[in-house]
């Protein structure tokens, strides 16, 4: 149970993209801790939706680079919600399982996914990201996608220390839901 209490929410009092998840049963407790802060909230959801809608980094990257976080922060909350959403990305079994047993030079992955991983380690874990990493990740990806994994690990790295600071219940969620909203979410901004 969460150490300071998940708000109920009115959906009519949101804003159009959040009473937009909250109609699609997509309104995580995550989110509606976020929005015990309403415009820094709100903005850290569309921030989170523009990753999902916008980013050049293919679905499997985006979600082996959130699982990864997730895992790298001790979030339990981050990889539950991420493990059907990496599924229907692409990301595989072994691959899962790599992950949660730290396992970041696994064969499970290619090449480029290493590089992807250490990466994302690295930037979680230091301030600074060795050449060499530097050398690896770039090799591999575009500099636009190498600054979208920072953004991105950043992001989730706010959502999972929200979630393990106040203890949030996780959202009993076997599907889709998230990615769906954040398509539509997408085509909206567009």
């Amino acid at each position: 149970m969460a150490n300071i209490p998940v708000p109920e929410i009115d959906p009519a009092s949101l804003q159009p993209t959040i009473r937009h998840l909250a109609e699609r049963g997509a309104l995580l407790n995550v989110f509606k801790m976020f929005l015990s802060a309403p415009e820094i909230g709100t903005a850290l959801i569309e921030y989170g939706y523009a990753h999902l809608a916008h980013s050049t980094l293919s679905p499997v990257d985006r979600e082996i680079t959130i699982l990864v976080t997730g895992r790298c922060c001790e979030c339990e909350y981050e990889t539950a919600q991420h493990e059907p959403i990496s599924r229907a990305a692409g990301v595989t079994d072994r691959q899962r399982s790599a992950i949660a047993k730290r396992q970041w030079k696994s064969p499970a992955f290619t090449e480029s996914q290493i590089a992807l991983i250490r990466f994302v380690v690295s930037i979680l874990q230091s301030p600074t990201v060795p050449q060499e990493t530097m050398d690896a990740i770039r090799s591999h990806y575009s500099d636009r996608q190498v600054v979208e994994l920072v953004m991105l690990t950043g992001c989730y790295f706010t959502l999972a220390r929200v979630a393990t600071a106040f203890d949030i219940e996780i959202d009993q969620q076997e599907d889709t839901r998230i990615i769906d909203a954040a398509t539509v979410i997408g085509r909206r901004t567009e």
